[in-house]
């Protein structure tokens, strides 16, 4: 007999077996979830107490169904029916089924914990849901959906207050009129209309128009307040309608977006908007500003200031023309000098020449006189410089001609690379020199694959004038031949005709001279190669040189800053070369004096006046101007040797110069330049170190110095200094002299 308080483990097994196997799984799923609910392990046994009140009741039990495999047992302990083999069955007296009565009460447990869960569930929503009306704040700017209540400050000015029931509830329809904030921000984009007679349509307008923000936790931008007040409509950027909500916070970030806009135009200036010109005046004391900080930044102390002779002789060996006193007073001065028809044309032809390494002298005066007569109108203000440059090298103007024969001067073949080198320095300030061969492995601005894709467009795209040697122009019909080049490997590829997109600032190549000369309209590219042309034209050397060269600025912000405010005032004021040549000439870089140690070429211990004259801090000597010819002459007589007709070193038939007589020391003395280098304690670049042979090393200087191909002389004259026992250092040097001129 089993205590009636106690579960009989083999009746509920018994008793389980005999339900559905739905039917348990169904049981044992929520005694499981009754477990966990209710953090017990099974739910209490109730049996007796419900058998006793069953006993007592007068009523008559139901009729239940008997379990279909086996009897039911009561909990009583008496069996309901006998065991097998205890002698004739007697029909049993039918108990009431215990079982049942436990899965009438599980079922209403059941039904009881769903409801329960979901009305927990109901309130743990409503609870948790955010309030449809609370207000996004953006630094002080109110971008809310419905006014809050009064007095409803949290005390945090960023957040607003949503702890009222009246703002937890209130709807789009529900607004009170009367607490609208009269001087809170009016967002423009419109919303649906209330429904017919809400609020008053006025009230509805302002109230609606302040937008539902998006649900969840306000979110708070840290914009600096400027008092602006967002009321820009913002469907006027082109991008289309904007939701409610988002059309709220774009217009009421108009502060931010202004900011995202100007630092991506700083750093795509070509996608950025003309501005206004500002005075030379201003802009001559920020680039002064600018150059003295760039000196402070590099530890540079400058050289003090030249006398005004001096810096009037520099000014017109840098431009040709005769500067007086007064026009040095400033540079509005100097550019009122610029500007007479006389002087325009003398520095057209200057920086012609310049740009053109000598060949604008190399073409008849007709054509000369054409581009001079051109570039001068440039130089006066009185024409476009990019609109002019760009149709000299699109082949629509008349001069293309013989722009491209003066800057192809020399070139029996466009193979060579001159042409292509001297173009895209002026037009892209572009370095061409080291990619030829391979990719710019020190500066890494450049691709060997760059290279010759602007050489097989230049070779289709131009032809040379039957009967006319060194003629260029622009062909009708572009050449179908192949151009191929040899990569560091040894394989060969074949090079597409373009100009690389990086090289004119652009997403897409180039394909095509006319399309080139389209991209360099009003571009940063072609601004900046104007720039460093008239900067080299004046100091010898470009503003933003190459660390590849012997002398070099060193590169950092203050520099690019500097030449950032040229080159985007040359773009304002139309590409006008005349004001950006006077802006470089009132610079304090050029009326710098020039060192003493610098003067004297003997001296070696000039570190830090070479330094300084690196950085535009103090001026350079002019260099000699001599030809070839008189360069080697004079290098093979360092050695007591010359070269014969033929390139060939031949022993010097000189005597003791200290038996010789005053006439043969002068003589001797006015064969020697200043700055010839007698000695060198360095390299002229140390890239040159990793070089084992003597012979590459004196092949890259030629190739520094914008030379295919090194002339046999200079590789004679070479040979014979490495003859005669001079050291690599001063053997280089001497090279780098003969091959810079």
């Amino acid at each position: 007999m089993t205590n009636a308080n106690q579960p009989d483990p083999q009746r509920s097994t018994d008793s389980r077996s005999g339900d559905s196997p739905a039917d348990a799984f169904d049981e044992r799923a929520f005694d499981a979830l009754l477990a966990e609910a209710m953090g017990g392990a099974e739910p209490p046994d109730l049996t007796a107490q419900i058998l006793a009140r069953l006993n007592q009741d007068p009523t008559p039990a139901p009729a239940v169904e008997p379990p279909p495999i086996h009897a039911a047992v009561v909990r009583s302990g008496q069996s309901s029916a006998p065991v097998m083999g205890d002698g004739p069955t007697q029909p049993p007296i039918q108990p009431i089924d215990a079982d049942a009565a436990n899965s009438t009460w599980r079922r209403r447990v059941r039904l009881a914990a769903v409801l329960a869960a979901l009305a927990a569930s109901v309130v743990a929503v409503v609870w948790l849901r955010p309030d449809a009306v609370r207000p996004l704040e953006i630094d002080g700017l109110d971008i809310a959906a419905a006014p809050s209540a009064p007095g409803s400050d949290s005390g945090n000015p960023n957040l607003a207050d949503t702890s009222s029931p009246d703002s937890r509830i209130a709807g789009p329809n529900s607004i009170d009129p009367n607490s609208i904030d009269p001087n809170s921000p009016d967002p423009q984009p419109a919303v649906q209309s209330p429904e017919p007679g809400s609020i008053d349509p006025p009230a509805a307008s302002d109230a609606i128009a302040q937008s539902r923000p998006p649900r969840g936790i306000p979110m708070v931008l840290d914009i600096p307040n400027d008092g602006s007040t967002g009321d820009g409509n913002p469907n006027q950027d082109g991008r289309g309608s904007l939701s409610p909500s988002v059309s709220d916070i774009a217009t009421n970030s108009d502060t931010a977006t202004n900011r995202t806009i100007a630092a991506d135009r700083s750093a795509h200036p070509d996608a950025s908007e003309p501005k206004a010109l500002s005075p030379l005046r201003l802009v001559s004391r920020q680039t002064d500003t600018q150059m003295r900080s760039y000196w402070d930044a590099i530890g540079i102390q400058p050289a003090t200031a030249a006398e005004q002779p001096e810096v009037l002789a520099r000014f017109n060996a840098a431009t040709g023309i005769d500067f007086q006193p007064d026009d040095l007073a400033d540079a509005d001065a100097i550019q009122a000098r610029l500007a007479g028809p006389q002087a325009a044309r003398q520095v057209a032809k200057r920086w012609l020449g310049d740009v053109t390494e000598g060949g604008l002298g190399r073409i008849d005066a007709d054509a000369q006189s054409r581009l001079v007569d051109a570039a001068a109108g440039v130089f006066a203000g009185k024409t476009s410089g990019d609109e002019l440059l760009t149709r000299w090298f699109s082949g629509e103007s008349e001069d293309s001609s013989s722009f491209y024969s003066a800057m192809a001067h020399a070139s029996k073949s466009l193979a060579d690379g001159a042409l292509a080198r001297r173009l895209a320095s002026l037009s892209m300030d572009a370095d061409l020199r080291c990619t030829r061969c391979h990719d710019a492995y020190i500066e890494g601005s450049g691709q060997q694959q760059d290279y010759w894709s602007l050489m097989a467009l230049l070779q289709r795209d131009l032809v040379s004038a039957k009967g006319r040697k060194g003629v260029w122009s622009v062909a009708k019909s572009a050449s179908s031949k192949p151009v191929f080049f040899d990569l560091p490997d040894g394989r060969r590829r074949l090079a597409e005709p373009a100009v690389a997109a990086a090289w004119i600032g652009s997403d897409q190549p180039a394909l095509s001279l006319g399309q080139w000369a389209d991209r360099l309209k009003d571009s940063d590219a072609l601004a900046s190669g104007l720039v460093n042309s008239i900067w080299k034209m004046v100091h010898g050397q470009p503003l933003r040189g190459r660390v590849v060269d012997p002398m070099s600025a060193p590169h950092n912000e203050a520099l690019q800053s500097l030449e950032r405010e040229l080159t985007d005032d040359l773009r304002r004021s139309n590409f006008d070369l005349g004001r950006t040549l006077a802006l470089v000439l009132a610079s304090p870089a050029t009326n710098r004096e020039v060192p003493d140690s610098l003067k004297n070429a003997w001296v070696i211990d000039n570190a830090a006046d070479r330094s300084a004259a690196e950085a535009f801090a103090a001026a350079v000597p002019a260099r000699s101007n001599l030809s070839l010819n008189r360069r080697l002459d004079e290098t093979m007589r360092a050695i007591g040797a010359k070269l014969d007709g033929d390139g060939n070193p031949l022993l010097a038939q000189l005597g003791d110069s200290s038996k010789g007589n005053g006439k043969g020391k002068t003589r001797q003395a006015d064969r020697l330049s200043w700055d010839f280098p007698d000695r060198a304690e360095s390299l002229p670049v140390q890239w040159l170190v990793p070089m084992d042979d003597l012979a590459d090393r004196v092949n890259h200087l030629g190739y520094l110095g914008g030379m295919t191909e090194l002339p046999k002389s200079i590789l004679a004259a070479a040979d014979a200094m490495q003859a005669a026992g001079v050291d690599d250092a001063t053997l280089l040097n001497r090279v780098w002299w003969l091959v810079r001129q």
